[in-house]
């Protein structure tokens, strides 16, 4: 059974008031606590995030900026969830697309010589024989998360406090 590090004054008059509501309602406003709880991961994983010294392309002709990975994480809500749920990731859209983070920096890739034709159904012995190097893994939102642990810190819980206080008043 886990105990409870922080105590939040009034939040159990705040489950209450919540628990009255409609179920559109209370999604909407457990989600914009999860939001404000979760910055401080969001601020963790954007120092944790490798940033290149010069922008690279893509095979469509795509170009990275340098530090275009930091801007895009953030926090995305998980919409076909039951019950409210949240993610701190790299975004895939908005002005500063993660997608390149997502899919090969955080779980690495192999280069490969120019003209040679991988098979993609996965025969990754024929595979090693065309690559020209290999780019090792780098799992920042993994470090992140353990430095943050997913609890809340002193910053945000005293903002987080004040939220759920102005959400007891306006309930």
């Amino acid at each position: 059974m886990s105990k409870s590090i922080v105590e939040i004054k009034g939040f159990d008059e705040l489950v209450r008031k919540i628990k009255t509501l409609p179920d559109k309602a209370k999604r909407k406003e457990i989600i914009k606590i999860l939001r404000r709880s979760a910055q401080t991961t969001v601020k963790v994983a954007r120092q944790e995030a490798p940033k290149s010294d010069k922008r690279h392309t893509l095979k469509g002709g795509k170009e990275i900026q340098p530090g275009n990975t930091r801007k895009s994480i953030g926090v995305q809500v998980a919409r076909k969830a039951k019950n409210p749920m949240i993610v701190v990731r790299p975004k895939s859209s908005g002005k500063y697309d993660g997608f390149y983070a997502r899919a090969f920096v955080i779980f690495g890739h192999n280069v490969y010589r120019t003209g040679f034709k991988r098979n993609r159904r996965g025969n990754r012995r024929f595979n090693a024989r065309g690559k020209k190097s290999s780019i090792p893994a780098n799992p920042f939102m993994n470090r992140a998360q353990q430095k943050t642990e997913g609890k809340v810190n002193k910053d945000a819980l005293i903002s987080t406090e004040k939220y759920i206080q102005k959400l007891i008043d306006r309930l």
